[in-house]
């Protein structure tokens, strides 16, 4: 069964679903920021051996993407203090 859009698509949806999952459940039981989850989660995910899947994204796709988790980081790091990583 091949999905109309792809396996790796459909693997790399079902990842970040399962990361986003994850960081909720962490935020809300341990208090921690969500970010402690996805880390976890791409953890095991490497570990598991998912670099394997190719990146769905290719080109100006691509490009457009990294360019707007650049500028999400860059604003992100200027608006969370430094007290806050004590």
């Amino acid at each position: 069964l091949r999905p109309s859009a792809g396996l790796p698509t459909l693997q790399w949806s079902l990842l970040l679903a399962l990361a986003a999952a994850a960081g909720h459940l962490v935020q809300r039981y341990s208090g921690l920021p969500k970010v402690v989850g996805y880390s976890v989660v791409g953890t095991f995910a490497g570990l598991a051996g998912f670099s394997g899947a190719v990146w769905p994204l290719q080109g100006i796709g691509l490009f457009l993407l990294e360019l707007a988790v650049a500028v999400v980081l860059f604003e992100a790091g200027g608006r969370i203090p430094l007290r806050w990583f004590r």
